[in-house]
């Protein structure tokens, strides 16, 4: 009993001493009779601005940091392609520089009278005189219909290919009949911004040069296994001089002394144009012959044959009757000796 007096006595002179340190409810000394700030279920507080005339120097805070970005925006408002109730106008595009995830954004507009629904995307796309593989487009629309779709440009890829500011971006859009499946092509389309007479061909950085003949020439990027689903991957420079569109694929590859396959992405690069080709090997071929990565390698050589893009069919090569799209073979380039 003692010890239930003693603690009730003890809770007594706590809230007294709370009561005296001035604790008072939480809406006196609020004029306005403001209700208490509102939390939403994650927690977080929203903070409503005073409703005075301060607000007229309040700035909405921007998660994309505009400060820090500049850009340059280009209205073109161009039909590019009219034809088969298909018609594809490119509006308008901006080029970024500075903290943008993007290097640049392309708005374009396709109208679609035709009797099939449509999807509209990119054929092929260079930006300062080299080849963009992750530029993104796809526009889809149903027989009837009006569409607007945003093109984008990642930033992480232009830097790759040592390109700070886009001065030029050359490319063709493909469109693609949902019904039969056949295709239409607009003509190549070139928009250049305010630099393009400051802009240089991208220099990148490259380990060491491996081949040159008949105004191609090639040149080691890196070695590298950090790519999923290849254990690894070889990147290439390969610029063409010639006034030929030409297509470059691997041939017959090696790695310790072992015959292996190499595969390669088959795509075209445009005469006065370079792109980075990449060369790779699965990994169950590597399991096979014992390389788990690439500190297992201490040979690692392959040749690569060179079409025109007459030879390119599909996904295939048909170097022609006479061999007559067939333009060299570069030998057993050495990557690892």
């Amino acid at each position: 009993m003692k010890k239930i007096v003693i603690l009730m006595i003890i809770i007594a002179f706590a809230l007294t001493m709370l009561n005296s340190c001035g604790i008072e409810d939480e809406n006196i000394g609020n004029e306005h009779n403001d209700p208490p700030p509102v939390t939403q279920d994650d927690g977080v507080e929203e903070i409503s601005l005073p409703l005075n005339d301060e607000t007229d120097d309040y700035t909405q805070p921007d998660s994309h940091n505009h400060d820090n970005i500049q850009k340059e925006e280009i209205s073109i408002n161009n039909i590019v392609h009219d034809q088969d109730g298909v018609k594809v106008t490119i509006e308008s595009l901006t080029i970024y520089t500075g903290l943008s995830s993007y290097g640049a954004e392309m708005i374009i507009h396709v109208d679609n009278n035709s009797e099939s629904s449509i999807i509209t995307k990119f054929d092929w796309v260079y930006a300062n005189d080299i080849r963009l593989d992750s530029a993104y487009l796809s526009i889809r629309n149903g027989s009837g219909t009006n569409e607007t779709g945003v093109a984008e440009f990642p930033r992480y890829e232009l830097t790759e290919r040592g390109i700070d500011v886009i001065g030029e971006l050359v490319f063709v859009l493909e469109i693609t009949n949902e019904t039969d499946w056949t295709y239409q092509y607009t003509q190549p389309i070139t928009i250049q911004s305010s630099v393009t007479e400051n802009i240089k061909r991208p220099q990148l950085a490259t380990q060491r040069f491996l081949f040159e003949q008949d105004d191609i020439s090639i040149s080691l990027i890196d070695t590298t296994d950090r790519y999923i689903g290849s254990t690894i991957t070889i990147n290439l420079l390969i610029e063409n001089n010639m006034e030929r569109e030409i297509v470059v694929l691997a041939s017959d590859a090696k790695v310790n002394d072992n015959n292996i396959e190499a595969l390669a992405s088959i795509s075209s690069i445009l005469p006065g144009k370079m792109a980075i080709n990449q060369i790779s090997f699965s990994n169950s071929d590597l399991e096979e012959i014992k390389i788990n990565d690439i500190t297992d390698i201490e040979k690692l050589a392959f040749d690569l044959a060179i079409y025109d893009s007459e030879a390119l069919v599909g996904f295939f090569i048909n170097p022609g009757t006479n061999n007559e799209h067939y333009v060299l073979n570069t030998g057993m380039l050495e990557i690892i000796s």
